[in-house]
């Protein structure tokens, strides 16, 4: 006759699976963080350039009087 404890994690077992996986999502979720961060900073500058561009494109277009924008 079988026992339980030859096929059955036991509840220390569990528990140090669980905190295992605790530790590592909590070393990796930052990282996705900072890499969300990161693009969207660069995000950020990519429209400010097109926006640039688009300002300077109108100014050729139009020939207006705006302040340099070098």
């Amino acid at each position: 006759m079988r026992t339980q404890s030859d096929h059955a994690f036991t509840l220390v077992e569990l528990l140090i699976v669980i905190s295992i996986l605790g530790i590592l999502a909590a070393l990796v979720v930052p990282k996705f963080q900072s890499s969300a961060d990161a693009a969207r900073d660069t995000s950020a500058a990519v429209q400010l350039k097109t926006l640039r561009q688009a300002m300077v494109h109108w100014q050729s277009e139009h020939a207006a009087l705006l302040p340099s924008l070098n």
